[in-house]
């Protein structure tokens, strides 16, 4: 992830929301986790899939599973698209 055929689509800021990728004579809209947020449509219904998904959802708590005995609660700190989540424990 991403591969060649996917492109960027990034807010007015820069800060990248996810990626659009063709399938069949559509496209879909990934996000920085890798995730579909669209089903295959219009690019412009792509990227308006990625506009309303947004990033906001990162800010969330999340539970980091398979790291140690139990569960861990953390908050994630950054995303890149080599598929590197870096979380913050200390909360």
């Amino acid at each position: 992830m991403p591969r060649p055929d996917w492109t960027p689509h990034r807010r007015d800021d820069g800060e990248l929301l996810g990626w659009i990728h063709p399938e069949g004579d559509d496209w879909v809209a990934v996000d920085v986790l890798g995730r579909s947020v669209s089903a295959p449509s219009a690019w412009l219904d792509a990227e308006a899939a990625l506009e309303d998904h947004g990033i906001a959802w990162l800010a969330d708590p999340w539970m980091l599973e398979g790291e140690g005995a139990r569960p861990l609660r953390v908050r994630i700190l950054e995303v890149t698209p080599m598929r590197r989540v870096r979380p913050d424990a200390s909360w």
